[in-house]
């Protein structure tokens, strides 16, 4: 039992992944940014406590198509935006002359 409230105290008292990113972004950003930043983090988590607590999480992850979607789309747009949001001028010049998005 002195192990479990010793890693309890551990995990309650050192800062998690959201704390560290809110205050990377208010740093790098601004007041304002990292203000939005940290009510997305909170909105997110109520969203995703409300579904496990309502048990639809339980009812949406019993389908592997749901499953599956909710897996890979948030990723698959998270790896292609900044892709899609560099210029073509950055690009090397053989990509620049072969490319159809050349002008």
């Amino acid at each position: 039992m002195t192990a479990y409230i010793t890693a309890i105290i551990f995990l309650v008292i050192t800062p998690g992944p959201g704390v560290l990113t809110t205050a990377g972004v208010g740093s790098a950003y601004g007041f304002q940014a990292g203000l939005a930043y940290m009510f997305g983090i909170i909105f997110g988590s109520l969203i995703a406590m409300s579904a496990v607590g309502s048990g639809l999480a339980a009812i949406v992850f019993w389908f592997p198509i749901f499953r599956i979607h909710l897996y890979s789309h948030p990723f698959r747009i998270y790896c292609t935006r900044p892709f899609a949001s560099r210029r073509l001028e950055h690009a090397s010049p053989l990509l620049r002359q072969t490319s159809h998005l050349a002008s």
